[in-house]
């Protein structure tokens, strides 16, 4: 007995080894939402807010008891274009831009983060004539991970560059500045990426219009309308930027090449290659210091003409995942690789993609907004079908959520289900999902593909 009862803790204790995503709560059921786009936010004053963009505002308001107390439509015209949605001082701020009369105007929506009223709707910015085909890239927002303080990028014109605007929570502007030909003595173009180092400054990166190729980091200090210009190297078909506040560093990730810079002198202190399959896609930062690098295959290819089209279709696969571990000292010390294909028709993706669309609501667009990962510590959670590998992904009503885990010597754990005890046609709309890394507690859109009914799902990673 004593034997038996030994193997049963024994066996136990080695399945609770790999972090397991357990149910804690369910919503009530739903309409599924299938245009417009989403985005759930845990609060940190406990309440969870979901946020559906199209024909106004749908809202849906939980208490830290993950009750619904509020389910509402709130009434707007700003919902096409949603450029960013984040926290700041309790409320929810949802910025929206659109085009009037060839305008590039940016719209800023405050909603109360204790009973879902819309506090304020406010025009933020409003532009020359643009020619932009885009709507979606007239503006660029960047919200600091590590506080309520946030920047906007806007295009001025072709004289005048960029501008950059930074906020406070309080959506005080703390500094603007416009880095063109006058201000900077060189013309830049090429707006890369950008971040915000809480009330102290907004850095930039951009190309240098004059050295062919080459990338630089632009900051912007609190109370300053002037750039100091730091090279950072070469353009190699964009560049990412994070900091990681662990280190006081300044991440630059390129294709097959990562930067580190002190943060506050912007001395370059390291720079090496990197090696993986498939394009740079994002930078993790952990807890202790180390950080990440997610890379991913893309495949494009058109589809045989269809007789009477203009243009014959472009489409687009994801294929595998490639996940790099550093330590904080920037030495490579872990490899994982996630065999995947998952199909978007008629849809390109630009480089980086997933890491500019971290405070962005997630469009949705017939089915393929289940098809992105997300990742939660050393999780990876995809909707899949159980025999996926070397079959590509187009539709996921035979798919289910499931997750990874990135366990030691480079070893990805067994399929694991997210949604414990259910049947196999139940998906996770992973890339609107929100994680509250102080509770450990993951926050999803939880669908039955069957019913085509959907839930608000609160689960506990252990």
């Amino acid at each position: 007995m004593k034997k038996i009862l030994f193997l049963y803790l024994l066996i136990n204790i080695h399945q609770g080894s790999s972090a397991q995503f357990v149910s804690i709560a369910d919503g009530p059921e739903f309409n599924e939402p299938e245009k417009g786009a989403a985005k759930i936010i845990q609060l940190k004053n406990g309440n969870t807010v979901y946020l559906h963009f199209r024909e106004g505002i749908n809202l849906q308001l939980y208490n830290a008891a993950h009750q619904r107390i509020q389910d509402k439509n709130i009434p707007t015209a700003h919902t096409e274009n949603i450029n960013a949605v984040f926290e700041t001082q309790g409320d929810v701020v949802v910025f929206a831009s659109e085009r009037e009369n060839k305008h590039p105007v940016l719209y800023r929506l405050i909603l109360d983060g204790k009973d879902g009223t819309l506090k304020k709707e406010e025009v933020v910015l409003r532009l020359d004539q643009l020619i932009l085909t885009n709507p979606a890239r007239d503006f660029n927002i960047e919200k600091d991970p590590y506080s309520e303080y946030y920047a906007i990028r806007t295009w001025l014109n072709e004289e005048l560059g960029s501008e950059i605007i930074h906020y406070g929570p309080d959506h005080a502007v703390l500094s603007r500045g416009v880095f063109d030909k006058e201000t900077v003595g060189v013309f830049y173009h090429g707006f890369t990426d950008m971040v915000v180092l809480g009330d102290k400054a907004v850095c930039i990166l951009a190309s240098n219009f004059n050295v062919e190729n080459r990338v630089e980091l632009l900051t912007l200090e609190k109370g300053s309308s002037a750039f100091k210009a730091t090279p950072v190297g070469e353009a190699l078909k964009g560049a990412a930027l994070k900091y990681n506040p662990y280190t006081s560093q300044l991440i630059v990730l390129q294709p097959g090449k990562i930067s580190l810079l002190n943060a506050t002198t912007k001395v370059l202190e390291q720079a090496k290659k990197i090696s993986g399959e498939g394009i740079p896609q994002n930078i993790l930062i952990m807890e202790d210091g180390s950080f990440r690098i997610v890379m991913e295959e893309k495949e494009n290819y058109e589809q045989q003409p269809i007789p009477y089209a203009v243009k014959p279709p472009k489409h687009t696969i994801l294929g595998d995942l490639t996940i790099l571990q550093f330590d904080k000292k920037g030495t490579q010390t872990g490899n994982w690789l996630l065999r995947k294909k998952h199909g978007f028709r008629e849809k390109s993706f630009d480089p980086f993609y997933q890491k500019h669309t971290e405070n962005a609501a997630t469009l949705l667009r017939e089915g393929e907004q289940y098809l992105y990962v997300d990742m939660v510590g050393d999780q990876v959670l995809i909707n899949e079908a159980t025999d996926h590998h070397r079959k590509t992904v187009w539709l996921v009503t035979n798919c289910s959520g499931f997750y990874y885990t990135l366990e030691s010597g480079n070893k990805l754990s067994k399929q694991r289900s997210v949604f414990s005890g259910e049947d196999a046609s139940n998906l996770g709309l992973f890339i609107a999902a929100d994680y509250d890394p102080v509770n450990k507690v993951y926050a999803t859109l939880h669908v039955k593909t069957k019913k085509k009914n959907a839930k608000i799902t609160w689960l506990r990673v252990e």
